[in-house]
């Protein structure tokens, strides 16, 4: 009656108005959003609403680009004509305005351009040749070869054997119909500067309707690849099908087995789940289970597990258990783990166990809202009352570099050192500089998982949590987490959405866009800068240690480790005849983190007091630091995490 009363009489659209307002406030200003005393009630009322399900990884993806920057062209010497190709195609500028454009250079310069603008891009001709009736939709196939010869063009490989990631998921194109994509994407896993590149797309009104007719192109391939390799530039390059890396629900699609929600949906182990029908979802209570193999999987003895056969079944040295892999940082844990716990912490999803009181999530969040990470994390922290809508990047960023500090003060200490557990674990697992630890990682993993139960409920048990414990395996076999994550690929699937400019016929239209772009994703053996390098702003000194290493004289760009382990306060850099030299404050007291489940040092966590940073200058060379740290200051206490990617391996 009370929700009624509020509908009719308008306030329940005065209070969603306010917090749309309070949202834009709080998106736009680093100041604390103001909160109504009425939000708590309203995200309460909804949570309570939602089933145990809606944790799960695969949910709803709230992924999106990790990369919110500009696209950064590297200009050279190219003739203006290829420049403004480039340039065009860069920041997808809208066919008629490039045409406009085309006419105003004609008409005002002495530029022999073409006044067409697909004629200027160098449109495919009779794209829709190319695309084939199957599976209940369209599938327009590219080629593995071709996307790696048009990658290389002129270059010729270092390497006489490419390995390969490939990566299918689905991509809905509007919120006001069911047409969507499944792209197939690529990527060369030992080419760190290489794009993720399209092999092909399917577009339906729906996911394809078997995987037979949307895989078989790739397949046979890939086949012929494996066996014959490919000449590229006079050079024949090997080819081997490294993994294929996806979200829960299209690893079963592609593999044709049960669903990850279903008692026998564990792809590596032959754990039987248990069905809870009163809460609709199925968990595990087996932390040890022996392991599938390929040979019994092709030799059908997983009845309960198989579902179709899977066009996969017919590549050349490919293992149906082990190349695929589960251990994503996206799904798995940003979105998976993480996003469980906070919810439950949050929202009281994880019952028995107590959410936070409303005072505790607004002073959480006004921390929160008050972090600022530094330059090279593009997506900064929102209030609690937001949780719902964080993307993968605002978990992982709050898991890696917050959640030290803002838990070790609101949980209690059996739920704390639970919690570090997982969190030590996938920081050793996350870079290869830790890697004589990983073994002692997939030991913390088997710890959480099988504590898990007791702290919060058996029930809480699902299939992420599982999954947790064959984490280890994929690392050992494919590399870090870091390595073999879906975010990458996530990011090219926005891309790819935003090539989509009108609505009918998607699929013509982005595998146009997808051809015009192969002259931007090329390989080139001419840096784009030369590392580091200095910039002046005014009376500041930036010094870019590499092209995703800054160091700026401010709090959130200013922090390093060095070597011996000691953390400095970037100011200034200088060259001279050997290298550069940096002036900085130097943290003359630190302490560890946490001492268990090993020594904080271990993964560069440390805390020191505001008071502790010198007011002295002290110098050290560029050659000398071994990373950026993430600073977060909290109650007039530094909390120190490393910044991965910038990690120097010893």
């Amino acid at each position: 009656m009370y929700a009624k009363k509020l509908k009719k009489s308008g306030q329940l659209a005065k209070i969603r108005k306010a917090n749309e307002s309070n949202f834009q406030r709080e998106s736009n200003s680093s100041d604390p959003p103001i909160v109504p005393t009425t939000s708590d009630d309203i995200i309460e009322e909804a949570v309570e609403n939602n089933s145990e399900v809606l944790l799960d990884e695969d949910a709803g993806d709230s992924s999106e680009p990790s990369d919110d920057g500009e696209p950064e062209i590297a200009f050279g010497n190219k003739p203006f004509k290829d420049l403004l190709r480039l340039w065009a195609l860069s920041y997808n500028v809208p066919l008629k305005t490039l045409t406009a454009l085309l006419k105003l250079l004609d008409h005002s310069t002495d530029f022999n351009l073409p006044k067409d603008a697909r004629t200027f891009l160098k449109t495919p001709i009779l794209i829709s040749n190319q695309i084939a009736n199957v599976a209940g939709g369209q599938l327009w196939y590219y080629g593995v070869e071709k996307c790696l010869q048009h990658y290389f063009g002129k270059e010729t490989p270092a390497t006489s054997l490419i390995a390969l990631n490939l990566s299918m998921d689905g991509l809905p194109l509007h919120n006001s119909g069911p047409t969507e994509m499944w792209p197939i994407l690529m990527s060369l896993p030992h080419l760190k500067r290489m794009p993720v590149l399209v092999v092909g797309i399917y577009c339906g009104s729906s996911k394809p309707d078997n995987v037979e007719s949307y895989l078989r192109p790739l397949v046979d391939e890939l086949n012929f690849l494996l066996d014959q390799g490919t000449n590229i530039n006079g050079k024949l390059v090997d080819i081997q099908l490294h993994a294929i890396i996806a979200d829960s629900p299209a690893r079963s699609f592609l593999k044709g087995v049960a669903y990850h929600g279903s008692r026998h949906g564990c792809m590596k182990c032959k754990s039987i789940g248990t069905h809870l029908k009163s809460a609709r979802k199925v968990v595990y209570q087996s932390v040890c289970a022996d392991l599938r193999t390929d040979k019994e999987f092709r030799d059908g003895v997983y009845k309960e597990h198989y579902r179709c056969r899977s066009p996969l079944l017919d590549l050349n040295d490919f293992d149906m258990v082990y190349n695929f892999v589960i251990a994503d940082l996206l799904h798995l844990i940003d979105l998976g783990i993480v996003r469980k716990l906070l919810w439950g912490w949050v929202f009281g999803t994880l019952k028995p166990f107590k959410k936070w009181k409303p005072s505790k999530q607004r002073m959480i969040s006004e921390q929160l809202i008050n972090i600022k990470f530094p330059s090279e994390m593009n997506r900064q922290l929102r209030s609690l009352r937001y949780l719902k809508y964080w993307k993968g990047k605002e978990y992982g960023n709050f898991f890696r570099h917050v959640s030290i500090p803002i838990l070790s003060a609101n949980l209690n200490t059996r739920v704390f050192d639970h919690f570090k557990l997982l969190y030590v674990a996938v920081i050793l697992l996350t870079s290869k500089t830790f890697q004589q630890h990983w073994a002692y990682a997939g030991i913390l993993l088997e710890r959480f998982v099988g504590q898990f139960g007791n702290i919060y409920h058996e029930h809480h048990v699902t299939s992420n949590v599982h999954n947790l414990l064959h984490v280890l395996v994929d690392v050992h076999r494919f590399g870090p987490l870091s390595d073999i994550s879906t975010y990458p690929f996530e990011n090219k699937l926005f891309s790819i959405k935003k090539l989509v400019r009108s609505a009918p016929h998607p699929l013509p239209q982005v595998a146009n866009r997808i051809v015009e772009l192969k002259e931007v994703e090329v390989a080139t053996n001419d840096p784009k800068h030369t590392f580091p390098m200095i910039k002046m702003i005014k009376d500041e000194v930036i010094l870019q240690v590499n092209e995703n290493f800054l160091l700026r004289k401010n709090n959130k760009n200013s922090w390093f480790l060095t070597k011996d382990h000691t953390i400095i306060q970037y100011h200034s850099a200088s060259e001279y005849s050997d290298g550069y030299k940096i002036e900085g404050y130097k943290v003359l007291i630190k302490e560890n983190t946490f001492e268990d489940p090993l020594i904080s040092d271990i993964i560069y966590n440390y805390k020191a007091k505001v008071s502790d940073v010198s007011s002295t200058l002290s110098h050290v060379l560029v050659s000398d630091i071994k990373c950026k740290l993430v600073c977060i200051v909290l109650n007039n206490d530094f909390f120190f995490t490393p910044l991965v990617h910038t990690i120097v391996s010893d």
